[in-house]
């Protein structure tokens, strides 16, 4: 066990060490609860400590950095049909749900007098 007055990881910066941590590692819980990332790729927290000491040796500045490295999402591929409307160069995603006016269902009952 070691003296409450020495530095430790948890006590850098009044424990910013161990939060900084935290907000990383939610980060990380998050992006592999997405379904829009790949499951199986590798999530990385880094801790950094920097340690600079001053000429004399008996001073220094210590910074700890907490980053991570997660997967971005997986990419989305589409069918698109393009053309030209109005003069302008455009796309239209093709809808696989979409019925076409060939698959349109036939209409329940019949029509009288020009009502259904």
């Amino acid at each position: 066990m070691s003296d409450p007055a020495f530095m430790t990881l948890t006590t850098i910066g009044g424990g910013a060490a161990v939060e900084l941590f935290g907000v990383e590692l939610e980060k990380a819980l998050r992006n592999i609860a997405d379904v829009n990332t790949a499951p199986k790729a590798k999530r990385v927290i880094r801790v950094t400590v920097e340690i600079t000491p001053n000429e004399e040796r008996k001073l220094g500045n210590v910074m700890v950095s907490v980053t991570s490295k997660l997967p971005s999402f997986a990419p989305v591929s589409v069918l698109a049909y393009f053309g030209r409307h109005e003069g302008r160069h455009i796309a239209q995603e093709h809808d696989s749900r979409q019925l076409s006016f060939d698959d349109q269902p036939a209409l329940a009952g019949s029509i009288q007098g020009g009502k259904l």
